[in-house]
């Protein structure tokens, strides 16, 4: 998780619009009061008159914003083996404590960013895991670091529970 021998963290002038666009969401995912999806429970008895509607995750107007944000700015990688990735000594290093993340580079939240967006494709309710967890403002405070020029930032996040109580 260290940078290279030569300190590169991966961030080039091109990276700091994206940074910075996903650094602007580290307020948001700070503040306590924040919703980023909405669970709608299944309905429905399954009959021709009431059929059954399985149940799913809305994004609220930030979680929509941060879903179409990580797509327009390219941090969702095209064409990347992001399961491959995730389940790689790297990618389970990167994503098994926030302390790491606080450590990664610039390709390395591109990596996870895209595995947790199309992991959610998979199991619905998965990103807004991340956010519950910490995940999410794990990454966009390390973009917050990585924009600023101060790579040794550690988040004050980094030393309280996440969201919803649960030990990371």
């Amino acid at each position: 998780m260290a940078p290279s021998a030569d300190g590169d963290l991966g961030v080039t002038k091109n990276d700091q619009a994206r940074l910075k666009r996903l650094a602007a969401f580290a307020p948001r995912f700070r503040d306590p009061k924040t919703i980023f999806a909405k669970w709608h429970p299944d309905s429905g008895k399954g009959t021709t008159d009431d059929p059954l509607i399985l149940g799913w995750f809305d994004l609220s107007d930030v979680g929509s914003a941060f879903y179409e944000m990580v797509y327009d700015t390219g941090w969702v990688m095209d064409g990347f083996d992001w399961s491959a990735w995730a389940h790689s000594p790297e990618g389970q290093r990167v994503a098994a404590r926030h302390e790491n993340i606080a450590l990664a580079n610039c390709d390395q939240l591109s990596k996870l960013l895209t595995a947790v967006i199309r992991q959610d494709r998979f199991s619905e309710g998965f990103l807004e895991s991340c956010f519950e967890t910490g995940l999410l403002l794990a990454i966009t405070e390390r973009a917050e670091a990585l924009a600023s020029g101060n790579a040794d930032f550690q988040s004050v996040r980094l030393k309280k529970a996440p969201r919803n109580g649960a030990s990371k």
